[in-house]
């Protein structure tokens, strides 16, 4: 997974970065900063991490550390266990209801 991650330049964290970044400054304010840094660096080989590094704006919401943790898989990803819970536990009040019908 992290080989993937890196190939994309963790470029798939872009999610996650502009959630947060929505949480501060409003939806649209936060994609429009959030793409913006990437269309600023996309002809670099910078990874997302570099890119909100080196953006005053975005160093402006958050700290060094904040921006990453934003940009860790593991983080983003944690709460996939929560949601198969959540799908199984669904999917069996399903099965019960259409073998009582």
């Amino acid at each position: 997974m992290r080989r993937n991650f890196a190939a994309s330049r963790n470029l798939i964290m872009s999610e996650a970065v502009m959630m947060a970044v929505a949480d501060k400054l409003g939806r649209n304010q936060g994609y429009a900063l959030v793409k913006g840094i990437i269309d600023t660096a996309a002809s670099s080989n910078m990874q997302l991490e570099e890119m909100l590094l080196a953006s005053p704006e975005l160093t402006a919401l958050f700290s060094a550390e904040e921006i990453s943790a934003l940009c860790e898989p593991a983080n983003y990803l944690s709460c996939n266990d929560a949601l198969i819970d959540e799908s199984l536990q669904l999917a069996n009040q399903l099965l019960e209801s259409v073998s009582q019908a």
